[in-house]
């Protein structure tokens, strides 16, 4: 009993030290430093609760806290994925045998689950506080980062569920949008989506229901078919036309939600005016604008071809896996659409990509000055074109890792090859000329591969050099393009910085980015 209370006041002054040396923390010049900073100490603190575990036969609690922590990566942007449980008793069950409720063992998994909680509950308070401050701030981008992080440590924490539109329901964390379909009898099924709770079974042993009668799931395809009428999934930020089925249409809502919810964390400044930022973050309503995108998924590349050769009268849709079109003609209240096509040549890094421009243009009011608005529809048309295919190329690399969303990951396709065309090709046009370009120069010409290769380096280095320097200029860039205000020389006057410093600034970046893969590729 005496080493229990030793190792035990071992523990905690190994967590009060570190926690004094907290209040002594040095200063830091950029907010990921000391995130950075935050991520060590609590490591430490975990690394310390582990050890404790294992002297007193607690391997399951010691496997828990040893692969709890996670890094803080500045190389990337992470966002992490949010528990729906309500209390710590649902996200932290105790696990004792009958008849061991008042043995030593239980008592130990008490201490730990408490100093796990402590621990965590610290962490997510220091996020926090760092978050608020980058939120008024020139960092206002990444407090999104921040707060989602210290959701994870803390899934209680009443002020960012709020932000993030949460509210306790049923012993759960819901959405409103979860909250009304919960209330009209709908459960959202794995496959199906939204559906009634009455209909689950029949689904689930092939059923349909379709034109006020259910029949076999069969019957509801061919009819389908013979009509032309496809299966319409309605999400918070869409309203998908499927043609192949509901389950593919489903599968497809699901990762357009997930990139819509992603999206709007990260770019938040983006379509927010100062006042609704303000309103935001002091827990207020803001008042967005709520936008349901329209999607159209076709059969095959041979029905998206028929349909939108037509939508768009153009003879080069052949040639492409999916695509934004803007036109205000296209349905009330939006600026167009997306398609895309299942089957065989499905890319879905195209879907990533334009749904990406649909975001970016049709989240925001629509302009009042017929000149702007007409810029809006074609954003880059004049010039700075670059970066609308820039962002899109970046919001590609989003990939799902265990617990949380990453985007910017090194390894990627389209860093790689910037990487390639600076360091090997030796291939790079400067920032005065590369935000002169307009659309039509852009996409007719011959090196256009090239091109985006170097609009996914720019965008790349505006969004992590030097701490993320430029992160909160790029929105403000983007922002001007889209609102129809940009000029060859935005980015230089945004940024505050020559476009001939920018241009040694990036090639330092391409430099100090190589990755052991690049070595088989020839890259330095």
């Amino acid at each position: 009993m005496r080493r229990i209370t030793i190792l035990l006041s071992t523990l905690f002054l190994i967590a009060g030290q570190t926690l004094c040396f907290a209040q002594q923390e040095p200063s830091f010049k950029f907010p990921q430093q000391k995130a950075a900073y935050y991520c060590q100490q609590f490591k430490a603190k975990l690394d310390a609760l582990a050890d404790w575990c294992a002297e007193n036969g607690l391997p399951e609690q010691e496997k828990i806290t040893r692969e709890w922590c996670t890094d803080f990566p500045e190389d990337r942007i992470c966002l992490y994925e949010i528990t729906t449980a309500y209390g710590w008793d649902a996200l932290l069950p105790i696990k004792i045998e009958p008849g061991e409720e008042d043995s030593l063992k239980s008592k130990n998994v008490q201490k730990w689950r408490s100093q796990f909680i402590k621990l965590r509950t610290e962490y997510s308070d220091q996020l926090c506080s760092l978050a608020k401050k980058c939120a008024a701030s020139k960092y206002a981008t990444y407090a999104f980062e921040l707060y989602m992080l210290a959701l994870r440590e803390n899934p209680q924490n009443e002020f960012i569920r709020k932000l993030i539109g949460n509210v306790p329901y049923e012993n759960r964390w819901a959405t409103q949008y979860e909250m009304r379909m919960s209330k009209a009898g709908k459960v959202d099924h794995p496959v199906f989506g939204w559906i009634l709770q009455t209909q689950v079974e029949r689904y689930e042993n092939g059923e349909r229901y379709y034109q006020g009668r259910w029949m076999s799931a069969a019957d509801e395809a061919r009819l389908r078919r013979d009509r032309n009428d496809p299966w319409i999934i309605v999400t918070p930020h869409y309203k998908i036309y499927s043609y192949p089925s509901l389950e593919q249409g489903v599968e497809l809502s699901r990762k357009l939600e997930n990139l819509a919810v992603i999206w709007n964390q990260l770019f938040l400044r983006f379509f927010a005016t100062d006042a609704q930022l303000k309103r935001f973050y002091a827990g207020q309503n803001p008042e967005f604008m709520n936008v349901q995108h329209q999607v159209f998924f076709y059969r095959d590349k041979a029905q998206y071809v028929e349909k939108v050769s037509r939508i768009m009268k153009s003879s080069l849709v052949a040639d492409t896996l999916g695509v934004y079109y803007s036109d205000a003609r296209m349905a009330p209240g939006t600026l167009g659409a997306s398609f895309f096509f299942a089957g065989q040549d499905y890319d879905e890094r195209t879907v990533l990509h334009e749904t990406t421009h649909q975001l970016f243009a049709e989240s925001r009011p629509r302009q009042k000055s017929p000149g702007a608005y007409k810029n809006v529809l074609s954003p880059g048309k004049n010039c700075n074109f670059w970066a609308i295919e820039g962002i899109a190329t970046f919001m590609e690399s989003l990939t799902d890792k265990p617990g949380r969303h990453e985007l910017g990951d090194l390894n990627d396709e389209r860093i790689f090859a910037a990487r390639f065309r600076v360091l090997k090709s030796r291939f790079y046009i400067p920032f005065d000329q590369f935000t002169a370009m307009s659309m039509t120069e852009f996409q007719s010409d011959a090196r256009v591969a090239t091109f985006y290769s170097q609009s996914a380096g720019l965008t790349w280095f505006l969004l992590f050099y030097d701490h993320g320097k430029y992160r909160e200029c790029f929105v403000d860039y983007l922002s001007a393009i889209y609102s129809g205000l940009d000029s060859p020389a935005t980015l230089e006057k945004i940024t505050g910085t020559p476009y001939n410093q920018l241009d040694k600034e990036y090639v330092e970046y391409i430099r100090s980015i190589v990755q052991p893969e690049d070595a088989d590729a020839g890259v330095e």
